[in-house]
């Protein structure tokens, strides 16, 4: 379940919001905001620069996804950027360009929030695409490397590229694919990834690393 919180004045715009979560299908609950809770995703009205300060220390992860809405205000927007925010809506236009930016922030959503379910006998684990570093293909099964720790399934590589059915993981290998959001650096030979492993690049696949730098 995606967490998401409003922090508004104005009720039109926690129901737009609403409604636009439901029309997306997103499997996700709004939440009162709570300065000790984390949340997935924060639409955040603001009044003027000053009103940053109130959400400098805001819980958040690697993940989180913040909005923020307000006035056509040089100042203010561009104070706003110092949040590693998504987007700025200009209040007086809201809704029109959350409707014209939706495709964006869906796709934006989806990369981040997006599960892959992995079972095994009567065990079902949820993973966040976001939290898989890579997965690996090792005798006739896969490992997932995660931020929770390791999960072996029986499945190849082909079968599980479909089912992620995610352009953030590319095949660099015959034996690997890896989570794009996690790489840190690559040479002609292997692939860092921010987590500290080291995977091998193999010859045939030098250009998904190609695509990847211009996506």
């Amino acid at each position: 379940m995606i967490r998401i919180t409003i922090i508004s004045s104005h009720d039109d715009i926690y129901k737009f919001i609403d409604s636009f979560i439901q029309k997306h299908h997103l499997h996700a609950e709004i939440l009162d905001f709570k300065t000790n809770k984390y949340y997935d995703i924060y639409f955040i009205e603001v009044q003027n620069k000053d009103d940053y300060l109130k959400y400098q220390n805001i819980k958040r992860t690697h993940e989180t996804l913040i909005y923020f809405i307000g006035p056509h205000d040089f100042d203010t927007i561009q104070t706003s950027f110092h949040f590693n925010i998504q987007f700025y809506f200009r209040i007086e236009h809201f809704k029109q360009e959350l409707l014209e930016y939706e495709n964006q922030i869906i796709q934006k959503i989806q990369e981040h929030f997006h599960y892959y379910t992995y079972q095994n006998g009567h065990m079902i684990v949820k993973l966040r695409l976001s939290e898989i570093y890579y997965i690996e293909s090792l005798r006739h099964q896969i490992i997932i490397h995660s931020l929770n720790g390791e999960l072996h399934e029986r499945k190849n590589l082909k079968d599980i590229i479909n089912e992620l059915d995610s352009p953030a993981f590319i095949q660099v290998h015959k034996s690997f694919i890896i989570n794009r959001n996690m790489i840190q650096k690559y040479n002609s030979k292997e692939v860092y990834l921010k987590d500290h492993t080291v995977i091998p690049l193999g010859r045939a696949y030098k250009n998904q690393l190609k695509e990847y730098e211009t996506s």
